[in-house]
C-alpha cells in the first residue's frame, strides 16, 4: 500500500467512525411530584392510578407469555 493511500484512509477514518449523538426533544424537570406520568393531587386517586399503571406494566408481558404458551 502506498504512502498516499494510507494517509487518505487515515484521514477519512475518524469521520466515518464518528457516532451521532441523539438528544431527546422532551425536557422534564426533576422536581417533587413530577416523577410519575400522571398528577397525584389526592392520595386515593394516586393509589388508583399507580395500581393501574403498575398492573398494565406487569400485565402485558404476563398476558403475552400466557398467549404464547397456551393459546398458540
Amino acid at each position: 500500500m502506498s504512502f498516499l493511500a494510507r494517509t487518505a484512509l487515515r484521514s477519512r477514518a475518524p469521520h466515518t467512525m464518528r457516532s451521532s449523538v441523539q438528544r431527546r426533544a422532551l425536557h422534564v424537570e426533576n422536581t417533587v411530584g413530577n416523577a410519575t406520568p400522571f398528577k397525584h393531587d389526592s392520595k386515593s386517586w394516586f393509589g388508583v392510578k399507580l395500581t393501574i399503571f403498575l398492573l398494565t406494566g406487569a400485565g402485558f408481558p404476563a398476558m403475552a407469555a400466557y398467549f404464547q404458551l397456551y393459546v398458540v
